[in-house]
C-alpha cells in the first residue's frame, strides 16, 4: 500500500504523488519532447527548475521531489549552484529531450536524451539519478544502499523492484477468488497483490457501490466482476489520457475518471501540471510565513534571554561603577606604585625585598608578576 505523504498548505495540500498520478503527468510532460534543455536550476535539496530552448510561451518545468512536476513562471532565484545542478547543466545542457517515460507503471519517470538518461524517483523523499545509455550512474542526488540495490556513482542504475502484479480483469478476479475467506478489507488486498493505490481505489470503488473497507470474504461471487470491471475502466481511461483533474474545498486533489462540472468547493483544471503549480505558489507562501516567523521567534528569545540576564548585568555595572570610583580616588597611590615597582624590577630586587618596600606605601602583594593592592573607600 503506498504511503501518502503530505505537506499542509492554506487552499491546498501536498501529497506525494501516486503512480497513477506519474501516468497522467508524464503524458503532460510529452509537450517538451523535441525540446532543447537551456538551463537546469537546483532551488532547494528537492527543487528542481528545467529551462527548455524556444520555448519562449511554454513555463519552465519545476520537480519537486516527490510532490510535484507543474509549469511555473520563468521566476528563478539561485544563490551558487550545487555541484548536482553543474553535473546536470554539463551533461545535459543544450541536449535535445527525446522520450519521457514511466516504466512499469511507477511512481518513476524517466527522461531520454542523446547519450545520457534521467530518472526521477518520486516516492519515499524523492531521487533524481543521471546514467548513460549503458545503464552507469554519472551522478546520483542521493546514494541509496538497500537489500534490493545500489545506486551510487559508478554502478548501474536499477529500477525499483515492482513486486505487485499489473492490473487485469483476469488477475483482480483470480485474486479475489484465492483470498474468498480473507479477513482481510478489499482496499488492503487489492492495493497490496496490484499497481494501483488505495487511495485511488477509496475513490473510485465508494461512487460504484463497492466498499472498500469491507472484508473480502463479505462480498458475493457476482460483485467480483464488476471490482474487476470498475478498476480496469479506470485505469484505461487514466492510460488513454481521458481524465479530468479535480481539486476540492478540502485541499485534496485527485485524477478523476468522471466528468465533474466546477461548482462551490470544487475547481476542475485543463491539466495536473497547472494544478500542481497552484498547489507550490501556496507552499511557497506558508514557507516565506514560516520563515518570517522563526526569524520572529529567534528575536524574542534573544530579547526574553536579554531580559532575564538584565538584573546580573546591573549588579556587574554597579561593582564595575564603584571600582572606578576606588580606582579614581586612590590615583596618586596607584601610579606611584606603578612607577616605584618598575625602579625595583629595574634594580634586580627579589619580590620579598620588592613587597616590603612597597608596603611602605600600602599594603601590596606580587602573585605571578601581578601587583594586589589592598586600597579602602575613603
Amino acid at each position: 500500500m503506498q504511503n501518502i505523504q503530505t505537506i499542509q498548505t492554506t487552499g491546498a495540500t501536498f501529497r506525494a504523488l501516486t503512480n497513477i498520478d506519474v501516468a497522467v503527468l508524464v503524458k503532460e510532460l510529452r509537450q517538451y519532447v523535441g525540446s532543447r534543455v537551456d538551463k537546469i536550476y537546483q532551488l532547494g535539496p528537492s527543487e528542481f527548475v528545467f529551462r527548455f530552448k524556444g520555448l519562449a510561451t511554454m513555463k519552465d518545468l519545476l520537480i519537486f521531489l516527490p510532490y510535484a512536476f507543474a509549469k511555473i513562471e520563468r521566476q528563478i532565484q539561485e544563490k551558487e549552484p550545487t555541484t548536482f545542478a553543474m553535473t546536470l547543466r554539463k551533461h545535459l545542457e543544450n541536449k535535445v529531450l527525446l522520450t519521457i517515460e514511466q516504466p512499469n507503471i511507477d511512481r518513476v519517470c524517466i527522461m531520454k536524451f542523446d547519450g545520457m538518461q534521467l530518472a526521477f524517483e518520486m516516492f519515499g523523499n524523492g531521487n533524481v539519478i543521471l546514467f548513460d545509455d549503458k545503464g552507469m550512474i554519472i551522478s546520483i542526488l542521493k546514494r541509496e544502499e538497500t537489500k534490493q540495490r545500489t545506486l551510487t556513482i559508478g554502478t548501474s542504475y536499477v529500477l525499483p523492484e515492482m513486486k505487485k502484479k499489473k492490473v487485469s480483469a483476469e488477475g483482480i478476479k483470480e485474486c479475489l477468488e484465492s483470498t474468498d475467506n480473507s479477513e482481510e478489507k478489499l482496499v488492503v488486498v487489492l492495493s497490496k497483490n496490484f499497481n494501483i493505490p488505495a487511495f485511488y481505489l477509496n475513490e473510485i470503488l465508494p461512487r460504484n457501490g463497492i466498499e472498500p473497507t469491507k472484508k473480502v470474504k463479505e462480498f458475493e461471487h457476482s460483485l467480483r466482476e464488476k471490482i474487476a470491471d470498475v478498476i480496469l475502466k479506470f485505469f484505461e481511461r487514466v492510460t488513454s489520457g481521458n481524465v479530468n483533474i479535480i481539486l476540492r474545498s478540502d485541499g485534496s486533489y485527485v485524477v478523476s475518471d468522471m466528468a465533474e462540472a466546477e461548482k462551490e468547493g470544487v475547481k476542475v483544471f485543463n491539466n495536473f501540471m497547472d494544478l500542481l503549480a497552484e498547489v507550490y505558489k501556496e507552499h511557497l507562501k506558508i514557507k516565506q510565513r514560516s520563515s518570517r516567523y522563526i526569524k520572529v521567534e529567534k528575536l524574542l528569545k534573544k530579547l526574553k534571554h536579554q531580559e532575564e540576564h538584565l538584573p546580573l548585568l546591573k549588579n556587574e555595572l554597579a561593582h564595575t561603577t564603584e571600582m572606578a570610583q576606588i580606582l579614581l580616588a586612590h590615583k596618586e597611590i596607584i601610579e606611584e606604585i606603578i612607577e616605584r615597582y618598575k625602579q625595583l624590577r629595574k634594580q634586580k630586587k627579589s619580590t620579598e625585598e620588592i613587597k616590603k618596600e612597597l608596603s611602605n606605601i600600602c599594603t601590596v602583594d606580587i602573585v605571578d608578576g601581578k601587583l594586589l593592592l589592598e586600597l579602602t573607600e575613603n
